[in-house]
């Protein structure tokens, strides 16, 4: 008929002034809310939320037999007849879909896997779970759909059969855990060059001479103190000395935490401690996706039209500094594709 939506109506009204409320569409929920609302009969309705503020607590639902309804304080939209004629129909749509349901109870229900991980590519929004039973061969699929195709029609369609998901969130696991394993075999061979050994000592040395040369001026810096008590030195001469002394120390620590800093580093990134390396080797002889793996490794799924899947795995950050530190290019591996 034409008639805005909710905010839709608000944005052409004034009350909201972001455009993305221009063309807000008309979502089942709120139409479920609207046919449900004995506001529009005429009658207040309150006390259908409560909630606890001085508890920090959120609101939460109650249950229709206990809300404080005062009728016919205001003028009605629509008739008691429409209105019960809506519920009634409502009711027997709920009714015929939870005894579908329940015909189907035989059916385990299978562990989400990726729980709170799957999202729709185009909206950004999380893809929901649903059960589809073919009744000729009695079976049962579940598949992953986007909601906002379902109820507003603004997002592209798209579903996916939840055995696919895996396979292909799988596959490129799969394939993560290969370039893990040939980056650290690529490791290992820098860890036995003569290059890596190298390295280390310099590392070393540079870490052992600042310690040595702060161990020094501590003893010079001590004598100075002598001389200063037994008279030996003025009060101009001692904080002249005092002064050069702290800016040796500020530089010689500043020499000892960069190289420990460098050398802590380099060790993560070229040793098994790396969290990349370290997480995604634990699970290199893994035969199937699992739960574990999938909260372990994986950071977001993401599906688009033609049931493409995009997988963003964890230690992204690690991942590059390994690269980086062993001056190595993903794309030139082996297993690259």
């Amino acid at each position: 008929m034409g008639i805005p939506s909710p905010n839709k109506y608000r944005y052409q009204i004034g009350i909201v002034k972001h455009e993305k409320y221009a063309d807000t569409e008309w979502a089942i929920p709120v139409l479920k809310r609207l046919l449900t609302c004995k506001i529009y009969l005429g009658h207040m309705v309150q006390g259908r939320r409560q909630g606890a503020l001085y508890e920090g607590g959120g609101h939460k639902l109650i249950d229709e037999g206990q809300w404080a309804v005062v009728e016919n304080t205001h003028e009605p939209i629509v008739s008691q007849e429409l209105f019960d004629r809506a519920k009634a129909v409502m009711d027997s749509r709920t009714a015929a879909y939870k005894d579908k349901e329940g015909m189907y109870d035989q059916f385990v229900k299978p562990e989400m896997i990726l729980k709170d991980l799957v999202f729709c590519a185009d909206c950004g929004k999380p893809l929901f779970r649903y059960k589809s039973v073919k009744k000729k061969y009695n079976r049962v699929y579940w598949i992953y759909q986007c909601r906002s195709h379902n109820n507003l029609l603004n997002c592209p369609h798209k579903y996916i059969h939840e055995k696919d998901l895996y396979a292909a969130v799988y596959a490129l696991l799969r394939f993560e855990i290969q370039v893990c394993a040939e980056i650290g075999s690529i490791i290992e061979k820098l860890n036995r060059a003569s290059s890596h050994k190298e390295r280390m000592t310099r590392f070393d040395k540079e870490i052992g001479e600042a310690e040595r040369e702060l161990r020094r001026i501590a003893s010079l810096r001590q004598g100075v103190y002598d001389d200063y008590a037994s008279k030996l030195l003025t009060v101009s001469e001692y904080q002249f000395a005092v002064a050069k002394y702290d800016a040796d120390v500020e530089k010689q620590r500043g020499r000892f935490e960069a190289a420990s800093r460098e050398r802590a580093e380099y060790t993560q990134n070229s040793t098994p401690v790396n969290k990349w390396l370290s997480a995604f080797t634990r699970f290199m002889d893994a035969g199937e996706l699992t739960s574990d793996i999938a909260r372990a490794l994986i950071e977001r799924v993401e599906v688009s039209e033609r049931d493409n899947v995009t997988v963003t795995f964890k230690f992204r950050d690690e991942f590059a500094a390994v690269c980086s530190t062993n001056n190595i290019n993903p794309n030139e591996l082996a297993v690259a594709v």
